[in-house]
């Protein structure tokens, strides 16, 4: 069959079959309107029904109120407030009621007889004594069948680690209920998960719980600790980054302290506690001859340079021996070789930074007169990297090993001051080039103008 025949047979097939859809679909919508015509008065005789019907559905779909909740809505003040709180409850958006910390019986059938919702016998404990709201959030929370049920990755260890704290020394083996226990952090009707920013327990807010209690001079009164840690640690270069940066990964009271097991952090612990975040400092600290020292001195390692809670971001004057901050001046003699040592280690900090700054100088003064200086401006970001790396170095507490590990930055300085003057001496360069050119232009220009003005005088003679 030639081309020509079998193009035409496949156009007349194509008609063929546009043909039989067509008339498929004109069945098809004689089919649908022939159901509209049928569908839509049924609809509209079954309208009222359905209005009558829907509040029945509804109600049908919401559960009753429990007991507590019908009684305590018709409340006011303190015994309404637990109602309203419920509404953002991490318990309460899981399925717990009441119930399950206070007893009784929540059935809706009892909310108008009092003595039955709070019937003993169906394990009624009203308020739970202070005393025992650790064992009563651990009947959950330390059940791990239990927990996995809403979130297994909730750790139950939390009532074992309370035992071992401060907290819960004292007010399970010396009956002192003044400590916080669970609800004095978390709350207890309003309560949110922790990575929930209006939690009590959200690291934003860390501070301000514990500072309820330990920022309260009064509240603390006969415990023989300062009341003024939230106070320096606002003050502090980890408050500043956590309350003002929102910076998450900025420490907060429980994470040097601990939270659940809370305690202070003992001497020999303290490099430990700082050493989970400054990895090199702590590392380069237990290789320094301090390390000994401190540990048979007694001496609590970070905190006798950095301080505590009121840590101020360290600066290089700490090694300078004519500032005030000079901290070896605190342990050591004028004088002495550790001294010099410290005295030694500002200068070569000293000398990385005056390279850094002329480079820095001479680059910004070339890249204002539109130079190209990428190249440079990358290796004095390197050479700031180095900086970093030989003050993190000052932890070792050995001047030469800085010396020789400050080469590295030095080196990059003052190839980024070469790299500096060179494109200054271009552009001096080319400036003075320009200027030749501009005098060469101007002599040609004038010159044009004098034969110009001579060839017109000519004409016109």
């Amino acid at each position: 069959m030639s081309y020509h025949k079998l193009s035409k047979a496949r156009r007349a097939e194509g008609r063929g079959h546009r043909a039989k859809r067509i008339e498929h679909g004109v069945v098809n919508c004689s089919v649908l309107f022939a159901l509209r015509s049928v569908l839509c008065p049924l609809l509209s005789s079954l309208r009222p029904l359905l209005f009558a019907l829907c509040p029945l559905l509804a109600n049908a779909q919401t559960p009753q109120e429990s007991s507590c909740v019908a009684c305590h809505k018709l409340l006011d003040g303190e015994l309404l407030a637990p109602v309203t709180a419920r509404e953002n409850d991490i318990h309460a958006q899981n399925g717990l009621g009441c119930e399950s910390c206070h007893g009784g019986n929540p059935s809706p059938e009892v909310a108008e007889d009092i003595e039955a919702a709070k019937s003993r016998a169906a394990g009624f404990i009203g308020k739970p004594a202070r005393k025992n709201i650790p064992q009563l959030c651990g009947k959950c929370h330390s059940d791990p069948a239990m927990i996995k049920k809403y979130n297994p990755a909730l750790p139950t260890d939390q009532l074992a680690t309370y035992r071992t704290s401060y907290h819960g020394e004292r007010l399970f083996q010396k009956g002192d209920e003044k400590v916080a226990v669970c609800s004095d952090c978390h709350g207890n009707h309003g309560i949110l998960a922790a990575n929930d920013s209006r939690s009590s327990v959200y690291p934003l807010n860390v501070p301000a719980t514990c500072g309820r209690c330990h920022a309260n001079a009064e509240y603390m009164a006969g415990y023989g600790i300062p009341t003024d840690q939230v106070a320096d640690y606002d003050s502090s270069v980890h408050g500043n980054a956590l309350l003002r940066k929102r910076d998450l990964a900025a420490p907060a009271c429980n994470d040097c302290h601990g939270n659940h097991g809370a305690i202070p952090p003992d001497v020999k612990s303290i490099a430990h506690v700082c050493g989970r975040c400054h990895l090199n400092n702590a590392d380069l600290f237990a290789k320094s001859p301090h390390a000994k020292a401190y540990e048979e001195m007694g001496l609590a390692q970070c905190e006798a340079c950095h301080g505590n809670h009121k840590i101020t971001e360290p600066t290089d004057a700490r090694l300078d021996p004519k500032s005030s901050e000079f901290v070896c001046a605190n342990c050591h003699e004028p004088d002495s070789e550790s001294w010099k040592n410290g005295t030694e280690m500002y200068g070569i900090l000293t000398e990385m930074k005056s390279k850094i700054h002329t480079a820095d100088s001479l680059v910004s003064r070339a890249e204002r007169a539109g130079m190209e200086v990428s190249e440079a401006k990358f290796i004095i970001t390197s050479a700031d990297d180095e900086l970093i790396k030989a003050r993190t170095q000052i932890h070792n507490y050995r001047a030469a090993i800085l010396r020789e590990r400050a080469q590295t930055g030095i080196g990059l300085a003052n190839q980024a001051v070469d790299l500096g003057r060179t494109a200054l001496a271009e552009l001096q360069f080319r400036r003075k080039g320009l200027a030749v050119s501009m005098v060469i232009i101007f002599a040609v220009a004038a010159a044009l103008y004098v034969k110009i003005r001579r060839r017109d005088r000519e004409w016109r003679g």
